[in-house]
């Protein structure tokens, strides 16, 4: 995938068939990372702040619910543009762009916690299986989209 053309608040991609086909797929994993990710605090009392703590989790579910209906409308702008042979041409707003980063970073952090949240530092290594393999590919490929829509912004 590759920018085109950048005009203010509008970009234009150059995208293979074989990209659109990866970034289409990993999209359709979107939410991997739940509402509920870890309580507001590990030493208060739950019950003092259960009202902060539900109050967090509408606000995560909220913000999944528009992060679904802003990936719909970028999906249908993905799938409508003209293919050819060297593949196809879709444009995004700058706020689009914003949508579709958070979509796929909630697809590599959902991915890296689903495979134990590995860390090379402290060699905790992952072990690739047929049950995991599927999130260490959508880590990745998450993260080559994220990369080259962040090219674009620089």
């Amino acid at each position: 995938m590759k920018i085109l053309k950048s005009d203010g608040d509008k970009f234009t991609f150059q995208i293979s068939k074989r990209e659109k086909r990866l970034l289409l797929d990993i999209l359709d994993l979107y939410p991997l990372v739940p509402g509920f990710v870890q309580p507001l605090s590990k030493t208060a009392n739950p019950a003092e702040i259960q009202a902060d703590q539900r109050l967090l989790e509408e606000s995560l579910a909220a913000h999944q619910q528009e992060n679904k209906r802003q990936l719909g409308a970028i999906i249908n702008e993905i799938n409508r543009s003209p293919e050819s042979t060297d593949g196809g041409r879709f444009s995004l707003t700058s706020e689009q762009m914003e949508g579709l980063l958070q979509v796929l970073n909630d697809i590599r952090v959902g991915s890296w916690r689903r495979l134990g949240s590995p860390d090379a530092a402290r060699k905790k290594a992952i072990e690739l299986n047929e049950q995991n393999a599927r999130h260490a590919w959508a880590m990745e490929v998450a993260g080559l989209f994220q990369m080259a829509l962040l090219s674009v912004r620089n």
